[in-house]
């Protein structure tokens, strides 16, 4: 699975899409006192150029635009990408947060825009998304092998034993990472919420059952009969597999 291609989370490099000049302006400028270098687009086909010629780690990304809306662009980012991907739009629906998150946005913000809010998510995503941040060679086993699948922590990537890349997104690894490391054990969705992200984008148990639906998509054979993770009733989900911690494949 690739991953995203940029610098590191104390400079990473950040795309904002929005049509509004203002809002482009005002956000980079932001961005760019905190240290992030940051490029702008105007709607979806200029990100397109852009992200053709130049490593970018994290994406904002207004839903309203001409052309091609937020959403339709986030599903079409997510059969090619794993870039970081923040969802910054006025609209504060229940449906349109949901629907941001069911087709793979790592947060979503509501303007207007809480400016250090927004960068701490940043930097929240970016050290998410760094695949070596706090990592040394020789720290402890990074591969975890459960059922038909092998995942590494230190490259946050998931392959089927046959070799077969499976395309996850930020908050999904995070997710799954969150289930492994505590497999047999009954995890309440208020756990899982607060604990495979630092800071929630949307601070509900539906957040975590949206996220769920998406990771048996990926993992189970057939989704609705869930074996690796299980609903139990009034309580949580529960992670079934066996995992066994390697040093290698």
């Amino acid at each position: 699975m690739p991953e995203p291609v940029g610098s590191t989370p104390q400079s990473g490099t950040v795309l904002v899409v929005d049509d509004d000049p203002i809002t482009r302006d005002v956000l980079s400028a932001a961005l760019e006192a905190s240290g992030l270098h940051t490029l702008t687009a105007s709607d979806g086909a200029e990100m397109a150029r852009i992200i053709e010629r130049a490593p970018v780690d994290v994406i904002l990304l207004d839903i309203g635009m001409p052309g091609k809306d937020g959403f339709t662009i986030t599903r079409e980012l997510r059969d090619t990408s794993d870039v970081g991907l923040i969802i910054v739009t006025a609209r504060d629906s229940r449906e349109d947060r949901l629907a941001g998150l069911e087709l793979g946005a790592d947060d979503y913000v509501v303007k207007p825009v809480d400016e250090a809010e927004l960068i701490i998510r940043v930097r929240n995503l970016l050290r998410r998304l760094d695949s070596a941040a706090g990592r040394r060679a020789g720290e402890e086993p990074r591969w975890r092998r459960f059922g038909s699948w092998d995942m590494d922590l230190h490259t946050r990537t998931l392959s089927r034993r046959d070799g077969t890349d499976i395309r996850l997104t930020a908050a999904e690894f995070d997710l799954l990472t969150a289930f492994v490391e505590n497999a047999g054990e009954v995890m309440t969705r208020q756990q899982l919420l607060t604990g495979h992200r630092p800071v929630p984008f949307e601070p509900t148990e539906r957040t975590v059952d949206v996220l769920v639906r998406r990771l048996r998509q990926k993992l189970e054979d057939d989704p609705s009969q869930p074996r690796l993770i299980v609903t139990v009733h009034r309580a949580g989900y529960i992670f079934t597999a066996d995992v066994v911690t390697v040093g290698e494949p």
